[in-house]
């Protein structure tokens, strides 16, 4: 979550109309080392460090993350010259913090012999560093694409899942590209070529130079999609790096969890290219990046001729019993959740679900033993449900 690290204990009476004023210590990349535990010290625990989605806390003491929307820069400095930051909400602790191993630990079974190795599954082998699995038979892709789609990954902290040395941990910082395996599956399964472009780290200048040439690429693309830097961080670029390159917002930020932050844009046909192209721009969580390409993704390849089966509606009995057993979804707006399936009904299954310990929609650890994505759309009359199987 981009935002401010802070220790929670200090936000404890923060409200709108009596707001607590911290400084910031620092700031923390995705990508970047640990700071020093001995700077960490000397700076103190009076004050919040600047952090980014992914990246890692300056110690313990920092339990919790505001994010970026619910704080204010106030314009102010304190004596040492380092500017405050206004915080009008209460911070919880382990708020936007995830510890390591939380999700799956070492010596969790995350797939079963039998199981079907879905995009979703991709992404959750990709995650824990699985690179190859033996399958029994795979479907084969038409004879001919149904078009290109290229793939355009950012930030400094990910490690390709072709570079990852199984014999070492990547550095701290740094977390395994899980999210290109899992759109180049669910691609290929539309029919369509995945085409990874050169990764571009945190540098705009490289993100532009990639995208332009994806942009006037000839033969031309049918969809562009880009993953991470679309929120409102300092160093989330791709918004205005798109709006340079002549990319037209659609929408960007959505009321849904997890994947808030994704946008839909158009670029204008080219000498090369007679259609417009879309170019989605997925967030760099990976359950949020895999719920907006299910979503918004899904639906753009299906108008481009790809194959999909959509989301199903639910009866509104059994939806109501869903809604009891899910997390709550805040009215207005929209959550999706990673659910068990019956093997013999092929339905979302209520009684393996009421089982589960959720933690949220945008828990990876969620994937394993699932088969499908539930979708609830709250409003004041209550919850709709929807379904579709990965």
């Amino acid at each position: 979550m981009d935002g401010y690290a802070v220790p929670s204990s200090l936000l404890a009476a923060a409200a709108p109309d009596l707001p607590v004023l911290l400084p910031v210590l620092g700031r923390i990349v995705a990508g970047d080392p640990p700071p020093p535990p001995e700077l960490v010290a000397a700076l103190g625990t009076r004050g919040c460090w600047e952090i980014m989605t992914g990246a890692v806390f300056p110690s313990t003491a920092f339990d919790g993350v505001v994010k970026v929307e619910d704080a204010q820069q106030s314009g102010e400095a304190d004596r040492a010259g380092r500017p405050l930051v206004r915080f009008g909400v209460r911070a919880a602790p382990q708020q936007h913090r995830r510890a390591r191993g939380e999700q799956v630990r070492a010596g969790d079974v995350i797939l079963c012999e039998g199981e079907r190795v879905s995009s979703e599954k991709v992404l959750l082998l990709a995650a824990c560093g699985v690179a190859q699995v033996a399958v029994r038979s795979a479907p084969l892709p038409p004879p001919t694409p149904r078009g290109r789609v290229g793939i355009l990954a950012t930030g400094k902290e990910i490690v390709p899942l072709s570079a990852l040395d199984p014999a070492r941990e990547p550095a701290p910082g740094h977390v395994v590209d899980c999210i290109t395996p899992f759109l180049s599956a669910l691609l290929l399964s539309h029919g369509f070529e995945p085409v990874v472009l050169l990764p571009s780290g945190d540098s705009p200048t490289a993100f532009a130079s990639t995208l332009a040439a994806a942009l006037a690429a000839d033969p031309p693309f049918s969809f562009l999609l880009t993953v991470a830097g679309v929120s409102r961080g300092s160093t989330d670029h791709i918004p205005s790096t798109l709006a340079s390159l002549g990319v037209a917002p659609v929408f960007h930020g959505v009321k849904i969890r997890p994947g808030a932050p994704v946008k839909l844009g158009v670029h204008p046909p080219t000498s090369a290219r007679l259609c417009p192209l879309p170019v989605l721009s997925l967030p760099g969580n990976p359950m949020a990046s895999a719920a907006c390409m299910r979503s918004f993704g899904d639906a753009l390849l299906e108008r481009l001729g790809g194959a999909g089966t959509g989301w199903r509606s639910m009866e509104a009995a059994q939806a109501r019993r869903w809604a009891q057993v899910l997390p709550p979804t805040r009215s207005g707006s929209s959550s999706f959740w990673a659910v068990p399936v019956d093997a013999q009904a092929g339905l979302p299954s209520l009684e393996m679900a009421a089982a589960r310990a959720w933690k949220g929609p945008g828990a990876l650890g969620s994937l394993v033993e699932a088969g499908a994505w539930l979708r609830v759309d709250a409003d004041e009359r209550g919850a709709s449900v929807f379904w579709r199987s990965f």
